[in-house]
């Protein structure tokens, strides 16, 4: 006998609102697809959805909590990406000081512009092998006055990859194009 999770209610859910939306937009006309038939805000294992905020000390919780998991990916790709590329322990405070920086603005723009999500948008860890290739490609390549000019220099090079290749994926996404691939 299949035993309900919270998982499988939620999934239950959207497939339920979904069918319920496609139902309601082949019996309307075109006109009326926007316009669906009332369907519960929340499914009744979830506690809070988008719409709805939980009390201020619940907040503050959950607000520590994506803080700390934050902090674990914040210091450490600046931890093991900063020796590498030649740079100091002051080296190191600035990438860590503009990490942060960074990605409080983007979860600014992103819960109030986005999509609204309470989520912290941080470094990623499935970018650390393309940029031990650039650093290794770059210091084999290169001879450098100082270890700090190296820094200066790979650090360049990656901001110029990554900036690079967000529009790439910016293209990919905007075109249309990953459902024509997918």
């Amino acid at each position: 006998q299949h035993q309900p999770t919270p998982a499988s209610d939620v999934f239950e859910y959207v497939l339920a609102r979904n069918n319920l939306a496609m139902d309601h937009a082949a019996s309307r006309d075109v006109q009326d697809i926007g316009r669906l038939p009332h369907v519960p805000s929340k499914p009744s294992l979830l506690r809070y959805t988008v719409n709805n905020a939980p009390p201020w000390g619940t907040c503050l919780l959950l607000g520590t909590q994506h803080y700390l998991t934050m902090l674990g990916s914040t210091v450490v790709i600046p931890s093991l990406l900063v020796p590498v590329m030649g740079g100091n322990t002051k080296d190191l405070a600035r990438v860590i000081q503009t990490i942060f920086f960074v990605s409080g603005i983007n979860t600014l723009i992103q819960t109030t512009i986005g999509d609204r999500l309470p989520i912290i948008q941080g470094g990623s860890f499935s970018f650390l092998q393309p940029a031990f290739a650039i650093i290794a490609q770059i210091k084999a390549g290169q001879s450098f006055a100082s270890e700090h000019d190296r820094f200066l220099v790979t650090m360049r090079e990656l901001q110029g990859s990554i900036i690079g290749s967000s529009f790439i994926v910016m293209f990919i996404g905007y075109s249309g194009l990953m459902g024509a691939l997918l």
